[in-house]
């Protein structure tokens, strides 16, 4: 009797677990390998590409790279540190600029929070992420849209 209930219990606990790893892995997949936000703007990439420099300066981001050939920024923002000096983050931005064949451009947008933290035994964790859209993209277009 003792073997058939140990038999029973392992058979569902197994079932469980594959049924837990196919409802977990698509959140996680997505959270790890999100694509960039995208938004097409009726201007020739060129001028885009200026207000998309202008907008990310205006956002408080410094320009890394900025290669108006390849259509590509690439922008940090400011540390924040909080009062304890235990934790750091930071966003950084990627944009790339295509033309279009109709003459417009469309503007990808990735930024990423890198985030540092002492943990209670005095190590440093890192991690980095991609964000999903929120409001840092959304005045991003905003202010690109302003600009043109």
């Amino acid at each position: 009797m003792k073997s058939k209930f140990l038999a029973l219990s392992l058979a569902l606990g197994a079932a469980f677990l594959v049924a837990g790893c196919d409802t977990i892995g698509e959140p996680l997949g997505e959270r790890f390998n999100r694509p960039p936000v995208t938004q097409t703007f009726a201007a020739a990439a060129p001028k885009v590409f200026d207000a998309a420099v202008a907008s990310l300066r205006a956002m408080g981001y410094t320009i890394r790279t900025a290669k108006a050939s390849a259509g590509v920024i690439e922008a940090y923002g400011r540390l924040g540190i909080d009062d304890s000096f235990r934790e750091s983050s930071q966003h950084n931005c990627r944009v790339t600029i295509t033309a279009t064949p109709d003459g417009a451009a469309d503007v990808q947008i990735e930024v990423r929070e890198q985030m540092e933290e002492r943990t209670g035994a005095g190590l440093m964790r890192q991690s980095e992420r991609v964000l999903p859209r929120s409001g840092v993209h959304e005045r991003f277009f905003a202010e690109v849209q302003a600009r043109l």
